[in-house]
């Protein structure tokens, strides 16, 4: 099977339990998270989101 590059990689990330001023990117500097802060930085972030 022939992988096809024109979709899009996409993640969700849906945390239970986890605040989002606890991420680097959001103006945490006493916790180091370097692969949500890269998925961030490099994707899109959504700051005010209702499901």
């Amino acid at each position: 099977m022939q992988e096809d590059s024109k979709r899009p990689n996409i993640v969700f990330l849906f945390p239970d339990q986890f605040r989002a001023d606890f991420t680097g990117f959001n103006g945490a500097d006493w916790l180091n998270t370097p692969n949500i802060d890269s998925i961030a930085e490099n994707g899109v972030s959504y700051s005010n989101s209702f499901s």
